[in-house]
């Protein structure tokens, strides 16, 4: 990212971040950065917290309606659907009949359908894709 401060705050900020992503160690946030800085603060308080690190997180804090369905953004009709976090891109719209308990999420370059009970393969998955289709998948 150093090599980028001239971009940070420009209209050219977003073509060097998606540039150099994919190149980028898979660490996290704290490790990377944090431990390593020096103009780091603290300041006590007690917001609660949840690691919105995995899409049942996500669920657990959203909005859900009668059937326990979490729906984010499109028009979604999920009838006989229950317990399903379902997100898809504004402006689409989407049917998804009789599933339970999935995790679905349609984004511009990609669609995940996967049980809830099996998120952890997700990121294998993630790695099996990204290697046959050139590591596009964000």
């Amino acid at each position: 990212f150093s090599e980028g401060v001239s971009y940070f705050g420009t209209k050219q900020e977003k073509e060097f971040i998606k540039r150099i992503y994919y190149d980028l160690p898979n660490i996290s946030i704290d490790y990377g950065i944090l431990e390593k800085a020096s103009n780091v603060y603290v300041i006590g308080a007690d917001l609660g917290w949840s690691d919105l690190g995995t899409w049942s997180a996500l669920y657990g804090h959203k909005e859900t309606d009668s059937n326990r369905n979490a729906l984010t953004g499109g028009k979604i009709f999920a009838p006989d659907s229950h317990g399903n976090l379902i997100s898809i891109p504004d402006g689409k719209v989407a049917l998804i009949e009789g599933l339970d308990d999935y995790i679905v999420v349609d984004t511009s370059d990609a669609l995940l359908i996967i049980r809830k009970q099996e998120e952890q393969k997700i990121k294998e998955y993630l790695e099996s894709i990204k290697s046959i289709s050139g590591g596009e998948i964000a």
